[in-house]
């Protein structure tokens, strides 16, 4: 289960603006953790803990942190079709925009430095429950 938390849900979309509004807008579409916490205890599910995942390199599958080392993927508008984030909460200029500024980052070599300062990074916070 994915849960909001803007303080450890890292930046994977790269091109500082888009990767910042794109991750609250999507983190806005997501409970919180203390209401999905009350909502397991109330379902009766115990031991209620959490789990940071980092995305890896070597991603078969594509959502929104997918490009995190590979940027340029976001560039491709059939994967942007099927990542949520793009296909609902974005508009047609923001995203050309954005798309422009991230071509020019990875043309630039800028991106690499955003790769590297994130690399580290937390990207989702897996909710774990017992019954």
């Amino acid at each position: 289960m994915f849960v909001k938390n803007a303080d450890q849900a890292s930046a994977a979309m790269h091109g500082a603006r888009e990767r910042s509004v794109h991750r609250r807008r999507s983190a806005a579409q997501l409970p919180d953790l203390e209401t999905i916490s009350a909502a397991l205890r109330k379902a009766g599910f115990t031991g209620i803990e959490t789990e940071f995942y980092k995305t890896r390199e070597n991603l078969e599958d594509l959502f929104l942190y997918s490009g995190k080392f590979k940027p340029a993927l976001y560039l491709d508008p059939k994967v942007r079709a099927n990542i949520s984030t793009f296909a609902l909460l974005t508009d047609e200029s923001e995203l050309k925009a954005g798309c422009e500024r991230l071509a020019a980052d990875i043309s630039s070599g800028q991106i690499d430095k955003v790769i590297e300062q994130h690399k580290d990074s937390d990207d989702y916070l897996f909710v774990i429950a017992r019954v």
